[in-house]
């Protein structure tokens, strides 16, 4: 992940007054978060299993994990690959797994989270040299725009 992207993710969850961030990483073979025993987390950043694991019912089970190592309300933050993002940019590294961002909805409410929000990471704007984050802010949510985003970044709260 670019600088600038982890960056940008980093702002986000600041905005929602969640950091520190537990970053998390679990797949197959790895069944708990890296938790001293008996401790919960304020907030999980998953920046690997939606992209990585192929299966949705791996995915799944990553999400799961997130939820069971947070306090109630606490945030799961996860790091998505944009169904479009090949065909943008075709020299992004390969992975398992893409998602539309209904599709990255849909699968952090079947884990059982709610209040989901998906967010356009990059935006549009790693096309242009446009950096403005005030701009990027103000169209992160629009849904017109979040399939142009290279990465998408879905939020949601464990009940």
């Amino acid at each position: 992940m670019n600088p600038l992207t982890l960056n940008r993710i980093v702002e986000i969850l600041a905005r929602q007054g969640e950091l520190p961030v537990v970053f998390g990483d679990p797949l197959p073979g790895i069944d708990t978060m890296p938790l001293p025993p008996g401790s919960l987390a304020q907030s999980v950043l998953l920046n690997g299993p939606m992209f990585k694991l192929r299966r949705v019912a791996d995915r799944l089970a990553a999400l799961d994990e997130a939820r069971r190592s947070l306090h109630r309300g606490g945030l799961v933050a996860a790091l998505a690959v944009s169904r479009f993002a090949q065909l943008f940019k075709p020299d992004l590294p390969a992975v398992n797994h893409t998602h539309t961002p209904a599709d990255l909805a849909a699968e952090m409410t079947r884990a059982g989270l709610i209040s989901v929000e998906v967010i356009a990471v990059e935006g549009p704007f790693w096309m242009t040299a446009n950096n403005d984050p005030e701009l990027l802010r103000r169209i992160e949510s629009e849904p017109s725009l979040l399939g142009a985003s290279l990465h998408l970044l879905a939020l949601a709260r464990k009940p």
